[in-house]
């Protein structure tokens, strides 16, 4: 277990049966670093925040290298275990990491506190926990921390989010701050026009009533929605069928806060000057901040939503929530005030919007451990069309190895993408396996409707996993990014398991990787259909029989892995997630209930004399001699073999 190197005068460790609890004494000032923190280990993998928004994962064998902000520290133990050194918040403590000697292998806990310089008896710095699942482990400490800390919720006790049922549109990367209501009609009516049903949009950034300075000035929109939000939310719904409809605003209100000579009039302010935009300039620049006291951010959240769903909105996308850090300092205790205003959102949210809502540029531990009702995180930074390959194969890196930590609190948003943007299939695949939230922010009449419709079904139902993706094993402690390795992205649907393999190693022309159904670590049983959406090719294994694939330069492919039975449903041959279309399978009576319209696939052993579909005989079924049987179908059926 952990061990410090030297008795030290500002931390104490208690060791219990479950883990190892690490306490700051109470002697000790606010601010500062402990004394190492001895590690043994081969390799380790960290979630840093690069940016005071966004987390991402660094790898390495030498924890010296371990980056500053490290919110989460996994480690491949020498004893074929793994050691979990979780930094917390605790009152107006937050903890993080940074890399120390390496000759010690070890680590420094860096704390910032409150404002009067002194913490209370006992803070609670961080956890450290040994398993031998890299996955079981995350799951126990931050089931121990529930415990300890009561402010945050573990996933499995959260309800899911309606909307994410469904395929969105979000008005961003179409029009960014321009968004007017023509624009929205606009949008709405093309994918319309191409057949695709959207069931919910995000109205972005750009509606708002603000300042030049960014500061929000009511709760109206601007005067390019001449007929507000209710005369475009009614007429997208009434026209366009949209089952929900959100809308974007900041975490205090607007990107700078509110103005302090109207809502200001409303709400008590404090001004502060920081820094929140660092994507502006190379160097930032610090602008003036207006901070709603954390006593009135309740009020402000509730007559803020209650007039957004009087109006007819549905759901909200908060943005801008780590810049809290930048709004509060010297004022007031960095976590209390984060505290206070996530309690407020989350209440209001409950009561205004029934739980639902999108948590963005918030991946900093402090929104981390106060995510008790929230649900949907912005899993990673933006999707960003403009940028270069190496941006689009990143994001997919980065939202596979955050889930790590973010998906036993949150199901973790992996953002939207363009079906006409840079490696378009590339990221739909990704966010096919995700099990989070699928939507597009495509631009009128640029879509690929092909691309889209293999992500959901003819009613706009996405096909969805079961959990949110997580890397297979082997690939948890490896930089697959400078490292020539397929990432394998594994996940769950039913009794199924899907690995998607991804080739985000920088520059790769070609990879081969080898894989088995063993890499999904949850998928039960020993014989399996496994079946390549890319290559539409099946193979009969057990679970450790190993398959090989070759991707090229953005090369992808989703494998299933199905339990064999006399008659196994594969599902749809022209999703990414076609197993996902497998509603019930009834194999007593050999009898299966496919969700959407295209190409049934089933795997059979037996002899097959007669198909029905919907209670009618089928002359259109093709039995190929490897056993896969194709049934096309122009709707959700049910189809009984004999």
């Amino acid at each position: 277990m952990l061990n410090t190197i030297k008795e030290s005068k500002k931390i104490k460790i208690i060791t219990t049966d479950e883990a190892q609890y690490i306490y700051l004494k109470a002697s000790s000032k606010a601010e500062g670093k402990s004394s190492p923190i001895q590690l043994i280990f081969k390799k380790w993998i960290a979630l840093s925040r690069p940016a005071i928004f966004w987390m991402s994962p660094c790898f390495g064998a030498d924890i010296s290298q371990v980056p500053t902000e490290t919110q989460f520290l996994l480690l491949e133990l020498e004893n074929n275990k793994f050691g979990l050194l979780l930094p917390t918040i605790d009152c107006d403590t937050r903890t993080t990491i940074i890399g120390a000697k390496k000759a010690e292998n070890s680590v420094n806990l860096v704390w910032a506190g409150d404002i009067k310089k002194r913490v209370k008896e006992d803070t609670l710095l961080a956890i450290y926990i040994e398993d031998d699942c890299p996955y079981n482990i995350v799951k126990k400490a931050m089931t121990l921390l529930k415990r300890k800390l009561k402010s945050f919720e573990l996933i499995d006790y959260k309800k899911e989010a309606d909307f994410t049922k469904h395929l969105g549109w979000c008005t961003w990367d179409a029009f960014y701050q321009t968004v007017s209501h023509k624009d929205v009609i606009a949008g709405l009516k093309s994918f319309q026009k191409g057949g695709i049903t959207i069931g919910y949009m995000i109205l972005d950034d750009g509606w708002l009533d603000a300042t030049e300075e960014r500061k929000l000035l009511s709760f109206k929109a601007n005067s390019k929605f001449p007929d507000g939000l209710e005369g475009l939310i009614k007429e997208s719904k009434d026209k366009f069928g949209l089952k929900y409809f959100g809308v974007w605003h900041a975490f205090q209100g607007y990107w700078q806060g509110i103005d302090p000579k109207t809502l200001g009039k409303t709400y008590r302010t404090i001004n502060n000057n920081g820094y929140i935009r660092p994507w502006e300039k190379e160097n930032e620049i610090e602008v003036n901040l207006s901070m709603i006291v954390p006593d009135d951010i309740y009020r402000f959240y509730h007559d803020f939503h209650r007039s957004l769903a009087s109006e007819g909105v549905d759901f909200i996308k908060v943005d801008n929530q780590s810049a809290l850090e930048s709004f509060s300092k010297n004022h007031f205790g960095r976590c209390t005030a984060m505290r206070n205003y996530q309690e407020a959102l989350q209440s209001s949210v409950e009561f205004n919007f029934h739980g639902q809502s999108i948590h963005c540029m918030s991946n900093s531990s402090d929104v981390a451990f106060n995510m008790k009702t929230a649900t949907v995180w912005r899993n990673s930074d933006d999707y960003l069309p403009k940028a270069g390959l190496w941006c689009q194969k990143h994001h997919i890196l980065t939202n596979t190895f955050n889930a790590l930590w973010t998906s036993s609190f949150s199901t973790p948003d992996w953002d939207m993408f363009q079906s006409h943007g840079p490696n378009p299939e590339f990221h739909a695949a990704s966010r096919a396996i995700s099990g989070g939230p699928v939507y597009v922010c495509d631009s009128p009449n640029k879509q690929n409707f092909s691309i889209i419709d293999k992500l959901i079904d003819q009613n706009g139902l996405v096909y969805k996993a079961d959990r949110a993706a997580l890397p297979a094993q082997d690939c948890i402690f490896t930089d697959v990014e400078n490292t020539p390795k397929v990432l394998k992205i594994t996940n769950i649907v039913k009794d199924a398991g899907v690995i998607g393999l991804f080739n985000v190693t920088d520059n790769a022309e070609e990879l081969v990787t080898s894989y088995t159904a063993k890499d999904i670590h949850d998928l039960k049983g020993n014989k399996f259909v496994a079946y390549s959406f890319i290559n539409q090719k099946i193979s009969l294994v057990n679970k450790t029989k190993t398959l090989e694939s070759k991707l090229g330069l953005t090369g992808f492919d989703i494998i299933t892995f199905a339990p064999v039975k006399n008659i196994t449903a594969l599902g749809l041959k022209e999703k990414y997630l076609g197993i996902a279309a497998v509603v019930e399978n009834n194999h007593e009576n050999n009898e299966f209930t496919i969700r959407g319209k295209g190409t049934a696939l089933f795997y059979v052993n037996q002899k097959v004399s007669e198909i029905k579909i919907n209670g009618k005989k089928s002359t259109k079924w093709i039995h190929h001699p490897n056993g896969l049987i194709e049934i096309p179908i122009n709707k959700s059926s049910t189809i009984v073999f004999s």
